[in-house]
């Protein structure tokens, strides 16, 4: 009887395991093909906008990328570019802000993005970087 429950007890952690898998399996393969149906979710808030800075009342998962030297968010009708000095009280998040696409307004549903659009090649990391000119043979 022992021997017929340790194999038993074998079998069910088996099939439970080859179960697990197949699940898995399908839900991955599910997920790859709806790419173009996936719903970018905006969860922090603009809360205040004033002449060249404005307030986000930033979701937990949000509150590190907004605190980010230079990052972007995007909103249902456009994009702007967060930069300077972060200004924190609690959850909400004032920072210096360049409209480049759209409108902003109180009340907007935004989400931080790290790959945004920037003017300028030499502040894409928020780093001030400096033109070094050389003499060479070639110019």
């Amino acid at each position: 009887m022992t021997i017929f429950m340790i194999v038993a007890g074998l079998a069910m952690l088996v099939l439970t395991i080859v179960l697990y898998v197949l699940y898995g399996a399908s839900r991955l393969i599910t997920r790859a093909f709806l790419v173009g149906d996936l719903r970018i979710k905006f969860r922090s808030r603009v809360t205040g906008i004033s002449s060249g800075a404005i307030s986000i009342e930033a979701h937990p998962k949000d509150q590190l990328l907004l605190s980010l030297p230079l990052i972007g968010i995007r909103f249902n009708n456009g994009y702007a570019r967060l930069y300077g000095e972060v200004l924190r009280s609690g959850n909400v998040v004032t920072r210096q802000f360049d409209l480049i696409s759209g409108q902003l307004q109180p009340g907007i549903l935004v989400r931080p993005n790290r790959y945004f659009y920037n003017t300028d090649p030499q502040d894409s990391h928020g780093i001030a970087f400096e033109n070094i000119w050389y003499r060479s043979d070639i110019g």
